[in-house]
């Protein structure tokens, strides 16, 4: 998780929340069948999402190397079986991101 979370940039508080997150679905035994490096860039994802920071799900799956659609399908469990309702993502968020990209 902390690879992750570097690569990204993430904080010490985003680490311990996702660290929050992993540990709730241990309790519930939702890790079984599921990869680690899955689990924990879901449980990242979801901190991104609540502390409102510019990262989408595309960016977890190219540091983990995994399909994008394989990580939603372990984001959408946790934060069904957690009982975590995330608010859409804003996508002014994301217009400074796509402005550095296109050289604006």
């Amino acid at each position: 998780m902390f690879s992750i979370a570097n690569r990204l940039k993430l904080t010490q508080q985003h680490i311990d929340s996702a660290v929050m997150f992993y540990k709730m679905a241990l309790s519930k035994r939702l890790l079984q069948g599921k990869r680690k490096s899955h689990v924990c860039a879901a449980c990242l994802y979801i901190v991104c999402r609540t502390d409102q920071t510019p990262h989408i799900l595309l960016d977890f799956s190219e540091i983990i190397k995994e399909n994008v659609f394989q990580l939603v399908r372990v984001y959408t469990r946790l934060c069904n079986a957690l009982c975590i309702k995330l608010p859409a993502a804003d996508p002014c968020l994301y217009i400074g991101r796509y402005a550095h990209r296109l050289q604006l």
